[in-house]
């Protein structure tokens, strides 16, 4: 068994802003873990699957953005989740909501996929992390400096990825392009 996960990688220039701030959060409020992943929007959770079926995942998860134009996505500044995680607002895309929800349905459904189901208990929000797990003890302070700052930012979403934990980091294992 291997985990896996589905994201939105941003462009490369909203990657490398995106970057500049995960960093300051690192180094000004010790908050370094988010580090260990590119940037993202996460679509569907962790997951864990036989490699075996590796083939029938990609072939799900195409079939399902193949369903999709490419579509434009918006960041308008941060927000949080409690008091452990700061993240980059992406703005409500009908789109992504239903592209989330459509694979959560077929990655569920398809017959000896999954060795058990994706749960997402939550209402899908769609987000960049910027801080996390490790930024609880600075999160008041990081809260106070990051709430003033004011980012916008747009990009195209055409592709979603599919990543792969290799036992130390996530890597991409295979992108899906959007018709």
């Amino acid at each position: 068994m291997k985990n896996y996960y589905i994201a939105v990688l941003p462009s490369s220039e909203v990657t490398e802003i995106i970057r500049g701030y995960q960093q300051l959060m690192a180094e000004q409020f010790q908050s370094e873990r988010v580090l260990r992943n590119a940037p993202h929007i996460t679509l569907i959770p962790p997951f864990d699957l036989d490699e075996e079926k590796e083939d029938k995942l990609v072939d799900v998860v195409k079939q399902c953005t193949n369903r999709y134009e490419t579509f434009e996505l918006r960041v308008d500044g941060f927000s949080h989740f409690k008091k452990h995680t700061i993240f980059a607002n992406v703005m409500g895309s009908l789109e992504l909501e239903h592209l989330h929800r459509d694979l959560l349905l077929e990655l569920n459904t398809e017959e000896n996929l999954l060795p058990k189901p994706i749960h997402y208990f939550q209402k899908f929000h769609a987000h960049i992390t910027i801080g996390y797990r490790d930024l609880e003890p600075n999160f008041k302070s990081a809260w106070e400096y990051f709430k003033e700052q004011n980012v916008e930012l747009n990009f195209t979403c055409d592709k979603i990825t599919i990543l792969k934990h290799n036992g130390e980091v996530w890597q991409p294992f295979q992108v899906c392009e959007t018709m």
